[in-house]
């Protein structure tokens, strides 16, 4: 790099002329610098190494880097740093956007801004910051990153405090253009109808701001508008408190005004219109009602409908006292345009009446030269201004020529004319009367037809959650009564081992001296084995009675409410030592002999 010292310009000075000068390695092209930025950089080019600065000193100069680098460095290290000094960055931090690149705002200044949305002391100036990225990075990574991270925090429905939908509304246009379709429908608009019925009156009435906008600039759809958010902001001008909001709510609806359908404006409009000015008497609503009602009035195909809807609603403003002499004159100007409207239309009416008398008296006098030609015709002039002495005029007898009948009913009178042609006026107006009324019956139709759609959606979506509800209680109930039928087979089938184990006990003690002591032994680990396993059975209690086969029809049966490891242990049995083994005790003396029967 070369510079001009303060040196070389002085030699220059003196000799007049400009000194060439070589580079370090032969070229003569020459680079000027500001002598600011070269004492800068010059610890960086040093051809000496001890005075050149080194890497880690140039990375620390502050004097060499702007603030866009001073940024990067402190969000390397930003997870160190406490809250308040975060926020307080995140503020400061929104200037600097502007200088970064795609890359760089994408992949490392989200990275750490998405985290501070946690924060309650950081979140709203990390807001700010993300939504001012979003006008700097393409609409992919809005709907990639920025906005499933915005719905994990819950920014959205977040109405308190109110500084959250505030900020975001004052992005709406950007996050509805850098949306999909499906996102505006499902996350956009439905926040925008939330800050409608919001309970801070700035926050409506900034999203009523966005509202009209939306609308007049093409970015809010008018059907999704006219269908759902409409009727919410004539609610709100119904029942709002503040006057301000309702002003706003007015607003709205003028600058949308040229949007709206016939049937909207006489079936949804007016009729609020008509309540307010009847509740709130306050100069402010009532010139804001009747801006709309002028715009209305252009909107109207028919002036009927201004002189019967319009004007009688406006004529008792006149006497309010609540209008100052400004505001009284700008109304009794509105006023006045709607009677000459009215005035112009029948006048026109009139005129077109006119016209078609003085057509059918000239063809009358036409045809009636045409038949009489001794008879001279009179063209026919406009009635001239009465003169101060008028001479009466000369008299003048034309021939009389008698006509036929015939002649006579082939031409028509003039009052027959005149009828005839206010006949075809009078049917012109009917069918453009019923044209219009057939149009607002086909949209109310329409809209009509929409509403129930939306409504059998709704229904099917209901029966088919009700269905599913239905079919996994029903699975529920069915697994359960399984079970059921397994826990009690498994418990019929331990009962059922518990009789043959006695069964056979009972057998085994009957011919107990035919038994070798093996077998003696053999019975006794089985029959332990089995008790053992119905220890280990889950307690059942059984709805039946089992008897003791010694017991006879005297004695009480004992009904088996315990498991069946009670039951082998009931004090109804006991045992007594014979022979090596135990024998159960069922109540009856033993035999003395052997020779006595056995019961078997």
């Amino acid at each position: 790099m070369i510079t001009q010292t303060p040196i070389d310009e002085a030699e220059e000075q003196k000799s007049g002329k400009k000194k060439k000068r070589k580079g370090r390695f032969g070229h003569s092209d020459q680079l000027y610098v500001d002598m600011d930025l070269y004492n800068k950089v010059k610890p960086l080019i040093e051809f000496n190494d001890r005075n050149r600065m080194a890497a880690k000193g140039a990375y620390r100069a502050n004097e060499l880097f702007g603030d866009e680098v001073k940024a990067l460095r402190f969000i390397d290290k930003i997870n160190t740093k406490p809250a308040t000094e975060r926020a307080q960055f995140f503020v400061k931090l929104i200037t600097v956007l502007p200088k970064y690149s795609e890359n760089i705002l994408a992949q490392k200044i989200l990275k750490y801004l998405i985290p501070a949305l946690v924060h309650p002391i950081c979140r709203e100036a990390a807001l700010q910051n993300i939504l001012e990225i979003i006008t700097l990075l393409p609409a992919r990574h809005f709907s990639n990153s920025i906005l499933p991270a915005l719905q994990q925090n819950e920014i959205f429905t977040r109405m308190d405090p109110p500084k959250m939908p505030l900020l975001l509304l004052s992005y709406f246009r950007k996050l509805m253009e850098a949306s999909t379709e499906s996102e505006q429908k499902n996350i956009i608009l439905p926040f925008l109808s939330s800050c409608l019925d919001s309970s801070h009156p700035e926050v409506q009435i900034d999203s009523l701001n966005q509202t009209c906008m939306g609308v007049t600039n093409n970015y809010l759809p008018y059907a999704y508008y006219k269908e759902y958010m409409l009727p919410t902001i004539l609610e709100i001008a119904r029942s709002t408190p503040e006057q301000i909001v309702r002003q706003c709510t007015i607003n709205c609806i003028y600058k949308t005004i040229e949007y709206y359908e016939v049937y909207v404006l006489t079936d949804s409009i007016i009729p609020v219109l008509k309540y307010l000015l009847n509740v709130d008497k306050s100069s402010p609503v009532i010139m804001a009602i009747t801006y709309v009602f002028e715009q209305i009035a252009k909107q109207f195909n028919q002036v009927e409908d201004v002189a019967t809807i319009l004007i009688p609603t406006l004529a008792p403003v006149m006497v309010e006292p609540t209008l100052s002499i400004d505001n009284f004159n700008e109304f009794m100007k509105i006023f006045q345009n709607m009677i000459t409207q009215v005035a112009q239309s029948r006048n026109a009416y009139y005129s077109e009446l006119k016209a078609a008398e003085i057509s059918a008296r000239t063809v009358n006098s036409k045809e009636e030269a045409k038949n009489n030609p001794f008879k001279k015709s009179e063209p026919i002039r406009r009635p001239s201004p009465p003169a101060k002495k008028p001479s009466p005029p000369r008299p003048v007898t034309p021939p009389i020529v008698e006509q036929s009948s015939n002649d006579q009913d082939d031409h028509p009178t003039m009052e027959q004319s005149i009828h005839e042609k206010e006949e075809e006026l009078r049917i012109a107006a009917d069918a453009s009367a019923k044209r219009q009324a057939e149009e607002v019956a086909r949209q109310r139709k329409e809209h009509q037809t929409r509403m129930e759609e939306a409504a059998r959606e709704e229904e099917r979506q209901r029966q088919e959650e009700e269905a599913a509800r239905k079919r996994e209680m029903d699975l529920h109930l069915e697994a359960q009564r399984r079970r059921e039928e397994r826990e009690n087979a498994e418990s019929l089938s331990l009962l059922d081992k518990l009789e043959q184990a006695q069964l056979m006990r009972m057998k085994f003690m009957d011919g107990v001296d035919e038994k070798d002591d093996e077998e003696k032994d053999n019975f006794d680990q089985l029959f332990d084995n089995m008790a053992d396993s119905t220890q280990e059975a889950p307690s059942v209690k059984p709805s039946f009675d089992i008897k003791h086969p010694f017991d006879d029809d005297s004695t009480t049966s004992t009904p088996l409410d315990t498991t069946p490891a009670e039951f082998l242990q009931s004090p109804k049995t006991s045992t007594t030592k014979s022979d090596g083994f135990a024998m159960p005790d069922f109540g009856f003396d033993e035999p003395t002999s052997d020779k006595e029967t056995r019961v078997t």
